[in-house]
């Protein structure tokens, strides 16, 4: 990967944490596999990759041996408030949402 490619996917992640601000991140610390990262029985390419189910964005770094996780939060829960259900999309809209 060049050094733009990986300052461009940088910048991506840094969008992405932006956008989900308030999301439960993960980071697992995996073996090294060239080129993939394993997370329960799922093989990832290097890169980002969102998910309909379960709903979430899971970063592959194989070189740096981890692997991010970012899924739904609760932002916005309060007394009285319905969680809406997400919608059959990439994440972040499947996440669902909390209407008070």
């Amino acid at each position: 990967m060049t050094r733009r490619m990986r300052l461009a996917m940088a910048c991506l992640l840094f969008v992405e944490h932006i956008s989900v601000l308030g999301q439960k991140v993960t980071v697992f610390s995996i073996s090294h596999s060239p080129g993939e990262c394993h997370l329960n029985g799922e093989t990832y390419h290097d890169g980002i990759h969102t998910e309909r189910k379960p709903c979430q964005m899971v970063e592959c770094n194989a070189s740096a041996h981890e692997m991010i996780v970012v899924e739904c939060g609760d932002e916005g829960k309060n007394e009285g408030c319905l969680l809406q259900p997400g919608e059959n999309k990439p994440y972040p809209d499947c996440c669902p949402e909390y209407s008070c």
